[in-house]
């Protein structure tokens, strides 16, 4: 099983400035994408 490659500060900081700025709609999928960076899903997990 491959791991995702570590969250980089950068990138971190990235995506809480997004969550700053970020309308209640994009919350939904900026979550989502800090979700599955931290907990791959199996399709990603798999590819």
């Amino acid at each position: 099983m491959n791991n995702p490659p570590a969250m980089t500060v950068e990138c971190l900081a990235e995506h809480v400035r997004l969550l700053d700025v970020a309308t209640t709609d994009d919350h939904d999928e900026l979550l989502l994408d800090l979700l599955e960076h931290a907990w791959p899903t199996r399709a990603t997990q798999d590819s």
